[in-house]
């Protein structure tokens, strides 16, 4: 049994490729990176297909402060892979792709007789996003902001409809496919697991200040409004926040504050690393978060974690044990669990240890194994070696 994966980006699919690579299950992987670029993952290229020209656009594109429109993106990556498939002559029984980058994929597939499946690592999108633009408009007035600029929206809910079978990472995500009326027996449950080498080091601080990290590209999606106002709240002069976030203008006015370190570049995986590893606790106060691979992360360092219930990954972890699972916007928790675990050390040292703990059981193989699960039972295959 054989596995056609394509990713456009660097996501977990790097890693699944790796483990069906392992397992003598993968049969082709599509991506746009090349092979120097994949040498973390150790994927033998003869197995590689890179689309180096849209590659290479996009890093010229990002060097001129720009970016390939993110439909053009989905449409050449797509056709891209769906034009290589119908000349592909290895034998292979499923295709995998990420949503909103797979639609002339799949139909490429279903021609072989192949099997399809959906990697979609958020909630339904129309779920999303009614929810973010009814975040904005809470925090701007703005209505129908996130929806009317998303291109996607259309492919997506093609891509649900011609799949076989849709991969989410959570029960966050997996009931909002529920809620939308998709049956059970198309969906399925992946955990995922963390995705950079995060390792837990026990470093002598240089001082003694508590280190609050958050970390996420979308400011609104990511509830940073709320820890904001929360960490103002606090008001206590030996914490500090280090973000990597991009602020919108009109809220820039929350950075004013001595304590605060925003950063709004890109961060190389060793300098994030090192971020995990340096503060005392992670937090993740997300408005919309398909499973929160962050969060992992800041456990894999052995930090306590704060997340609220709209973190996928909250299906791993148990309130007031691994960290604090709080509510959606709710600026008064978030400042009430960051100030327990600042006067509170044993505790937090407590919580970090399990946080590690429990980190260490979600592993690769056992994300692999799941998911070899998925292409047995659902795609009505056997032969895929355990």
């Amino acid at each position: 049994m054989k596995i056609i994966l394509t990713s456009h980006a660097a996501n977990h699919l790097l890693r699944l490729a790796q483990g069906l690579q392992s397992k003598n299950a993968l049969s082709r992987f599509y991506t746009i990176y090349p092979q120097f670029k994949l040498t973390p993952y150790q994927i033998d290229p003869k197995y590689v297909k890179s689309f180096q020209f849209l590659a290479a656009s996009i890093f010229l594109l990002r060097k001129m402060k720009t970016a390939l429109p993110e439909k053009l993106y989905s449409t050449l990556f797509d056709r891209y892979v769906a034009l290589m498939l119908r000349f592909d002559k290895t034998e292979s029984n499923i295709v995998q792709g990420n949503s909103g980058f797979c639609l002339e994929t799949l139909r490429a597939a279903k021609q072989k007789g192949m099997k399809t499946i959906v990697d979609r690592a958020c909630p339904h999108i129309d779920f999303q996003l009614n929810l973010l633009d009814q975040e904005v408009e809470n925090l701007t007035g703005q209505k129908n902001a996130i929806s009317k600029k998303h291109t996607l929206r259309q492919k997506m809910l093609l891509e649900y409809d011609l799949a076989d079978s849709i991969i989410v990472p959570s029960t966050y995500s997996y009931n909002s496919f529920i809620a939308k009326g998709f049956s059970e027996k198309k969906l399925n449950l992946v955990p995922l697991m963390k995705e950079k080498n995060v390792t837990r080091a026990f470093l002598q601080k240089e001082n003694k200040i508590f280190t609050v990290l958050a970390v996420g590209f979308s400011f609104y999606r990511k509830g940073f409004y709320y820890l904001l106002k929360a960490f103002h709240a606090l008001n206590i002069k030996n914490i500090r926040l280090i973000i990597r976030t991009t602020v919108p203008k009109e809220f820039e006015y929350l950075l004013k504050h001595e304590n605060i370190l925003a950063i709004n570049h890109h961060l190389s995986t060793p300098d994030l690393i090192r971020y995990y590893q340096e503060c005392d606790v992670f937090c993740l106060p997300s408005i919309d978060e398909g499973f929160g691979m962050a969060a992992m992360e800041g456990m894999a360092a052995g930090k306590p974690i704060i997340v609220t219930h709209n973190v996928g990954m909250t299906d791993l972890i148990t309130h007031q044990k691994e960290g604090f699972i709080l509510p959606i916007r709710d600026v008064q928790a978030i400042r009430e669990s960051i100030l327990m675990l600042y006067e509170n050390k044993a505790l937090c040292e407590k919580m970090g240890e399990a946080a590690y703990h429990c980190e260490q059981q979600y592993s690769q193989a056992q994300y692999i194994q799941t998911i070899m699960n998925v292409y047995r039972n659902k795609c009505m295959v056997s032969e895929i070696p355990i």
